[in-house]
């Protein structure tokens, strides 16, 4: 929650349900506000963690996993598109 002043920047990401970690909403958006540049775009993509373990098959929704897991799973980061090689 404590960046420099003049942190500016052309978009915040947001995402894999992390909302949950904070306590106070609206200080954490107005932080949000001030690092963006005039125009700047605010990407929030939340979920619940457990959407994790769950899937579709056959229009039928399957759970499955376990959500106390402790280790690390490889994967396709989410919006890699975005970031620099």
């Amino acid at each position: 929650m404590e960046f420099v002043d003049d942190d500016k920047f052309d978009f915040v990401l947001m995402e894999g349900g992390i909302l949950h970690y904070f306590v106070d909403l609206n200080a954490l958006f107005t932080v949000v506000s001030k690092l963006l540049v005039n125009g700047g775009r605010f990407i929030l993509r939340d979920y619940h963690p457990t959407r994790k373990l769950l899937s579709c098959h056959d229009g039928q929704m399957i759970a499955n996993g376990n959500y106390f897991k402790d280790t690390i799973s490889d994967g396709i980061v989410p919006y890699i598109h975005l970031l620099s090689e």
